[in-house]
């Protein structure tokens, strides 16, 4: 297993070794995965910034207690630049923070759209404590296509020119707190009453999760909720100005509680059926992206699945621009149409253009009365490090795939087409990916889309995929890199692992999962890197439930947070996820036996 620090006694080197083997037993060939979001108090923020000390205390052994240090005055005054939302979230953020916490601030009102460059510098130029950016939280003028594309430029094109000047000056600011509401909501009546227009600002999840990474800054994200009451804005309050557990973590503030998001084993075993997918019996089923080798492959297991079940009245159409199969791919397509032969079903390989709303509207149009699904597989990379990103590199990423996305689900509602069977290819990038800001932002509306329509009934579900091993990407990269990421803690998955990652999902019942496959050591490994970088914490936190780290070294003040989980430990039981409560339906008999993750 992965060599764990030297310095821990025999004994934690010992129990680590255990439990290092025993993780690596479970995870070993699992290829599904999902996200959910478990409760985790907290302790309001004090003027002294010592509520976590007092908090550690209440685990020691024997009890200790905390008294603060004698004529102690309150923590320093941060300086704070605020790019402000129109509800006032802001405003209460501000006015709930420990006493005399904030000190110099700015207040920034202007729409996100005519902040230029220039402005951006002006603003950065004191420089800063702290940048609250709540200005996500306001939502598009209607839930037109136009209008939630308008918002998601000028908001995340605002985010990137302060990403890349902090990135090249890290005097200019030393934490971000971004604040979105209800992009991870479940409840259906506030999907119904917001509409779409609700997860327009999902984009900033994965724009966050590359920004931490690429830019190496503490950055929290924070998703919390338009019900929240009055008795809830001092938590929200503390989850900006608590500094031992800023950016550690996802988190949730609801009226229900604090809650953080947290990577864990699916469990299948505890749903009703062992399958949870919905086909149509005739019709259309569309596959855009339809040339590329993950479309090929996912369409003939949904071939296949058609052909199980004996409808032959569905056909297949494969779309893409050029309607060309590369000849890596082909070998795959013609084992696709000759299953397809054997089954009775038609496939096609024909044209569309997703990327194009007209394009897009039409082909929906004329299919619309027999469309019962389709597969958004399309989407390019632009790849491109922070530091030299422009928004011309969004549009080439967000075209084709989510903007794409949401043209296909308009055009659905537009046309009243008898959907079934809604995917959308999403990656793992959402998570935090170097050079894929474009890209992690893109996937991110994706998965709040579906969110969005799972809550209101409709059909949806969205994949994100690891690094596929035979097809995509990995036959066009150089034979170093390939060993290299062959090597990772995430390596390629073969076309097998990635069918059986996705019908891992599938029967897990969630609307969104994650297809992967892990190197037990180097997964481990990765799981126990150093609390101290703020990327690292992140990813040690969220990935803790799967592959728990060791106890923490670090007892320095600013390491709190991962002295408290040495404390507790990282075990969830799944069924309090809140995602879970809302889509996995429990098994009739044996749902008690289920594992802790």
């Amino acid at each position: 297993m992965a060599a764990p620090p030297t310095e821990h006694d025999p004994k934690t080197l010992l129990r680590y070794k255990e439990q290092a083997e025993e993780t690596g037993a479970k995870i070993a060939g699992r290829n599904g995965w999902v996200i959910d979001w478990f409760k985790e108090p907290m302790p309001l923020e004090n003027k002294h910034a010592t509520c976590m000390n007092k908090m550690l205390n209440d685990f020691a052994f024997p009890p200790q207690t905390y008294e603060d240090p004698p004529n102690a005055g309150t923590a320093p005054p941060m300086s704070v630049l605020v790019f402000a939302d129109s509800y006032d979230y802001a405003t209460d953020i501000l006015k709930y923070a420990p006493q005399n916490r904030v000190g110099r601030k700015q207040i920034v009102t202007t729409p996100p759209s005519q902040i230029s460059a220039k402005k951006v510098d002006t603003l950065l130029a004191p420089g800063w404590d702290m940048i609250l950016f709540t200005v996500g939280i306001d939502e598009p003028k209607n839930n037109t296509s136009e209008e939630i594309h308008k918002t998601q430029n000028a908001i995340c094109n605002l985010l990137m020119l302060l990403g890349k000047a902090i990135n090249n000056d890290k005097l200019l600011c030393k934490y971000i707190a971004v604040v979105t509401v209800d992009t991870f909501a479940e409840e259906r009546e506030v999907h119904e009453q917001c509409g779409v227009g609700l997860v327009a600002n999902s984009t900033l999840f994965g724009f966050c999760n590359t920004l931490r990474l690429e830019a190496d800054i503490m950055l929290q994200y924070i998703d919390t909720e338009w019900s929240l009451p009055e008795t809830m804005m001092p938590y929200l309050s503390a989850e900006v100005f608590r500094l031992e557990t800023f950016g550690r973590n996802s988190v949730r503030i609801l009226k229900s509680g604090r809650y953080v998001l947290r990577q864990i084993n699916p469990v299948p075993e505890c749903v009703e059926e062992a399958s949870q997918l919905d086909l149509p019996e005739s019709g259309v089923i569309g596959i855009s992206g339809g040339n590329g080798g993950v479309a090929i492959i996912i369409g003939g297991w949904l071939v296949k699945q058609c052909g199980l079940r004996g409808l032959k009245g569905v056909k297949f159409m494969f779309l893409s621009r050029s309607m060309k199969i590369s000849d890596a791919n082909m070998p795959f397509w013609k084992a696709l149409e000759a299953d397809a032969a054997k089954w009775g079903i038609e496939v096609v390989q024909a044209k569309a253009d997703v990327s194009n709303k007209e394009s897009c509207m039409e082909w929906v149009a004329e299919h619309a009365s027999v469309l019962g699904g389709f597969v958004h597989s399309a989407g390019v990379l632009a790849d491109t490090p922070l530091f030299k990103i422009e928004w011309e590199q969004f549009d080439t990423v967000w075209n084709p795939k989510s903007r794409a996305a949401l043209w296909l689900h308009e055009a659905f509602e537009k046309y009243g087409c008898p959907i079934k069977l809604f995917w959308m290819f999403s990656s793992t990038s959402v998570f935090g990916n170097p050079g894929q800001l474009n890209y992690s932002a893109s996937n991110a509306f994706m998965d709040g889309l579906t969110r969005h329509r799972r809550a209101l009934g409709k059909a949806s579900l969205v994949l994100a995929w690891g690094p596929w091993g035979e097809v995509g990407m990995a036959t066009t990269l150089d034979e170093r890199t390939k060993k290299r990421m062959a090597a990772g803690p995430m390596p390629y998955f073969s076309n097998a692992e990635g069918i059986d990652g996705t019908e891992t999902v599938i029967a897990s019942g969630y609307p969104q999962g994650q297809v992967y496959k892990v190197s037990p050591e180097a997964f481990i490994g990765m799981c126990n890197m150093p609390s101290s970088n703020p990327s690292a914490c992140t990813q040690v936190n969220f990935y803790s439930t799967v592959a728990a780290p060791l106890p923490t070294l670090d007892f320095s003040p600013k390491n709190a947070y991962m002295i408290y989980k040495s404390m507790v430990g990282h075990a969830v039981d799944p069924r309090e996820g809140l995602v879970y409560k809302y889509y996995v339906k429990p098994r009739l008999n044996g749902a008690d036996d289920v594992e802790a993750c």
